[in-house]
């Protein structure tokens, strides 16, 4: 029951946590792009001319839609000029440009994707802290695993000797923390590639075309040396209670959640391809 609360408190605070993030990223895209409100503008300004009439030269996109589209059924080309006089030429339809990206999809979103997921990563890894560090020292029994894949055995133990929720529970955690780590190798595989398309001056990958590329063996290795030091400094965190903050080992330490977290970081590298090929929020 302690843990499931302290799930439930991680959660509730990560869940807290995004919405501030998303609302505030949502606040920035909107005063960093000042197209809608400009273009609502122009269309005010534009749309009565002293003529009465719409100035093609500095059409909106709802303006210019009606122009663009005003074209024969049979032959798909823009009607006679002499029977439709208010038919545009070629040279009168405005160049409507495409809209930039979204800062909701990548390659803008990126750096919302770290912040929530390093956020995440701090929340349920660190907290929550004990409200009585002294108290909650004194009646902490320690459960902490030296030996690899022995949390796979004490599982077998818990189910074998009948308390099958408190197994659930440990296998459930076994799953999360590879859970855990799988964002880490996607995102770091995304920002490298990015990254070298930016320095290359390459089109960026809006459609995840880049992104479904093979990932060299090396650069898998990278990522998941990284994932495992990343880990090993989790652990030792917890190990040294928060660097002295908490005087005691307040959270398990346990080899285990090293092998599964660098377990997550290798698939979060190699489902990228997978996903890149099939995710909607690649799509510009």
């Amino acid at each position: 029951m302690y843990t499931v609360i302290n799930w439930a408190l991680d959660l509730g605070l990560y869940a807290a946590v995004c919405a501030i993030t998303c609302v505030l990223w949502w606040m920035l895209g909107r005063r960093g792009n000042p197209s809608v409100t400009a273009g609502r503008a122009e269309a005010s300004t534009d749309s009565a001319p002293s003529d009465g009439r719409v100035s093609r030269a500095r059409l909106t996109v709802v303006q210019a839609l009606p122009l663009i589209y005003r074209r024969s059924k049979r032959t798909g080309a823009l009607l006679p000029r002499e029977e439709h006089p208010d038919t545009p030429t070629t040279a009168e339809i405005p160049v409507v440009a495409a809209p930039t990206s979204s800062k909701w999809r990548l390659p803008r979103a990126l750096p919302l994707a770290w912040i929530l997921y390093l956020a995440g990563l701090l929340i349920f890894t660190l907290l929550p802290l004990p409200s009585d560090p002294v108290a909650a020292c004194a009646g902490i029994i320690h459960w902490d695993n030296y030996m690899p894949f022995g949390s796979l055995v004490a599982v077998a133990d818990q189910f074998r000797d009948g308390e099958h929720l408190r197994g659930t529970l440990y296998a459930l955690s076994i799953l999360l923390n590879i859970a855990l780590f799988v964002p880490l190798g996607a995102l770091a595989e995304t920002t490298w590639r990015i990254r070298r398309a930016r320095q290359a001056r390459e089109d960026l990958p809006t459609d995840g075309g880049r992104l479904a590329r093979a990932i060299p063996t090396w650069r898998i290795l990278v990522w998941v040396a990284i994932g495992a030091f990343i880990s090993c400094l989790i652990e030792f965190t917890q190990y040294t209670g928060l660097f002295g903050l908490v005087p005691c080992t307040y959270r398990v330490v346990d080899i285990d959640d090293v092998i599964t977290n660098t377990i997550g970081a290798y698939l979060g590298v190699r489902l990228l391809p997978l996903i890149a090929r099939n995710a909607r929020f690649m799509g510009a």
